[in-house]
């Protein structure tokens, strides 16, 4: 599972693929579900398909059927299902939010595959300085261990206390990456931090106007409703400048501006994804131009991630050259005071 209950990338992109080629089929969507509720995935995720496929047996629309699946779908999907089975295009939907979220689960896994080699040294070097603090209570005894590395951790204790440095830095990690993807308000500000950062930065904001590109089109092209469609395409975009000026943008449309002239009055969004909107707005073909914009910026966004990834890679080769130069000074350090000083020891 995903974070806050909902599904992960890659059940969502394999659930919409089955589901839009079982409707493509002609088969009845009621059927669809209820295949899905006795078919894949733990206890909990088919107690809640089969309410929903009883649901919609009843006859209650797919709308509320979703509303009450707590959480198990992303919002902006949710949006478009509904969308979708109101103007008959639920099929095509279906088949573009599975495109969409498969090519998510494949640029991480891409990036993923980068930074593995670096990580795995990383725990390596972090293994050898817990033997490092170990060894010598298992040679000289307890009473005869050395601190070699001068941290004051020595023998099996010195082991259970760096194990547990290390699982807090890991847990503390873990729990800032969790926090920044749920929008917690007191990550805000690191993830500020981490958008201006040249390479990492050019990465977040690449793939959110692939998002939102891939969003609004889809959502135009469902017929969705103008101020609608660019408020799901920027919540699609999950990037907090975009997102801080939707009611803004929303207010010009209702004032009856243009697309093109509500975004660039916000004063957040690229000249040139403002250009060729104004361009596709102009000619008629908005939505063919975003669906462009977003194959364009998918393509960005997989170089930079890869960019990413390198430096990612040489960040942490950089902590691993940290841990073997601090290691090698101090075992300099601790063989030199016992050549000065044979008996101190």
């Amino acid at each position: 599972m995903a974070l806050g209950g909902e599904l992960s990338r890659a059940q969502l992109a394999s659930l919409f693929g089955r589901l839009a080629t079982a409707l493509e089929a002609g088969v009845d969507i009621r059927r669809v579900w209820r295949r899905e509720a006795e078919g894949r995935g733990g206890s909990r995720l088919r107690r809640q398909f089969s309410r929903m496929s009883e649901q919609l047996a009843e006859g209650q629309a797919l709308a509320d059927a979703l509303a009450e699946m707590d959480g198990l779908f992303p919002e902006m999907a949710r949006q478009l299902l509904i969308v979708g089975e109101q103007t008959g295009t639920l099929p095509a939907v279906l088949r573009k939010l599975s495109s969409h979220y498969d090519h998510e689960v494949r640029t991480i896994r891409v990036f993923r595959a980068a930074i593995f080699w670096p990580l795995l040294q990383l725990a390596a070097a972090i293994a050898v300085i817990g033997l490092v603090i170990w060894i010598p209570e298992f040679i000289a005894g307890p009473n005869g261990a050395i601190d070699i590395l001068g941290f004051g951790l020595v023998g099996t204790r010195g082991l259970a206390i760096y194990c547990g440095i290390v699982a807090a830095a890991v847990a503390a990690v873990y729990f800032l990456v969790r926090s920044i993807a749920r929008d917690k308000p007191w990550a805000r500000p690191i993830l500020a931090l981490v958008r201006r950062t040249p390479v990492i930065g050019d990465a977040i904001e690449t793939m959110a106007l692939s998002r939102l590109a891939w969003a609004l089109q889809l959502a135009l092209d469902a017929g969705v409703e103008t101020r609608r469609a660019l408020r799901l395409g920027i919540s699609a975009a999950k990037y907090p400048p975009y997102q801080a000026v939707a009611d803004q943008v929303t207010t010009s449309i209702r004032r009856g501006e243009e697309i093109t002239t509500a975004l660039e009055s916000a004063d957040v969004f690229p000249r040139e994804f403002l250009d060729a909107c104004d361009v596709g707005e102009r000619s008629g073909r908005l939505p063919e131009t975003l669906g462009q914009l977003s194959e364009q910026y998918e393509a960005k966004a997989q170089h930079r991630m890869a960019a990413v990834a390198v430096v990612a890679g040489f960040a942490v080769w950089g902590l691993v050259a940290v841990f073997i130069i601090v290691m090698i000074f101090r075992l300099f350090s601790f063989y030199v005071g016992i050549l000065e000083d044979p008996f101190s020891v």
